[in-house]
């Protein structure tokens, strides 16, 4: 696809992209977040729809699109995405190990954990950024607080937000006001931050009651978990629910409802999926 066909052209280079948290082009204007997740959500809707496929022939190629697809969130690299994929197969297993065959379930965890093995092993994009999250992790132990690295730019940005809201935990600080709060709270708490490093809190709960209070907050959280009213017992309750889960993980390290193609993934495919029951 598009990403890989950019890391063949000059493999050296994006490897070397991925020490710094820099992943492979995507087709989605860089935001290669939500789009990664976009993917994983196609694979859960393949194997969704995989039951009323009626011919042989649109089953095998189904199945063969949804191992490339596997394959390629490997090679991008992209946690969020790969973590959806993870999630859906997970549960998948203890569905299956639930409803139908103990083993096949066990199987089925066996093999995503040997695959995640393998892929953290073996594939450069992925083994590099794994590499990268472990050289994070140990500056952020040793006392790094530059905001230098992806990973503790978010760590800082929650921390910052949080002492933010419990200076206004019931109005909050407004929604216009945000970024000025957080710049001058990085300045106060955290001043090796450089400006272009100082980030609203990746987070969309957190984003929700540090502009506009507690009371929009748990307003926030009760739509957040209302779609859960509508989930049945069975393959169809279970689809919904994984969907449903796969969405609440972006929520709780992006902001995700901030920008125009988070709100469409979010609603396409939780709707469609409620629709489709």
């Amino acid at each position: 696809g598009y990403s890989v066909s950019f890391f063949l052209k000059d493999p050296v280079y994006y490897l070397e992209q991925y020490r710094i948290s820099q992943v492979l082009p995507t087709p989605a204007g860089g935001d290669y977040v939500r789009f990664s997740l976009t993917v994983a959500l196609f694979c859960v809707w393949c194997a969704y729809i995989w039951p009323v496929l009626h011919t042989r022939s649109l089953k095998w190629f189904t199945g063969f699109v949804m191992v490339v697809i596997a394959l390629y969130l490997h090679v991008l690299a992209v946690r969020t995405g790969l973590i959806a994929l993870y999630m859906f197969v997970a549960g998948w297993g203890i569905f299956l190990g639930l409803r139908k065959s103990k083993l096949l379930g066990v199987g089925i965890i066996a093999f995503l954990i040997g695959a995640a093995y393998l892929g953290i092993n073996y594939v450069p994009t992925l083994k590099t950024r794994f590499g990268y999250l472990s050289y994070t992790y140990m500056m952020y132990m040793q006392g790094e607080r530059t905001g230098n690295y992806s990973d503790m730019g978010r760590l800082i940005s929650y921390s910052v937000a949080g002492k933010i809201i419990k200076r206004h935990p019931v109005t909050g600080v407004g929604a216009g006001d945000m970024l000025p709060a957080m710049q001058q709270g990085y300045k106060q708490w955290y001043p090796d931050v450089v400006p272009e490093k100082q980030l609203l809190p990746h987070n969309q709960f957190m984003v929700v009651w540090l502009g506009c209070g507690i009371v929009a907050f748990v307003i926030f959280v009760l739509w957040c978990f209302y779609p859960l009213k509508a989930m049945e017992k069975g393959r169809e309750g279970f689809y919904l629910f994984i969907v449903w889960a796969i969405l609440l993980l972006p929520l709780l390290v992006e902001p995700m409802l901030d920008v125009q193609f988070g709100v469409f993934v979010y609603l396409f495919f939780l709707l469609w999926q409620k629709h489709q029951m």
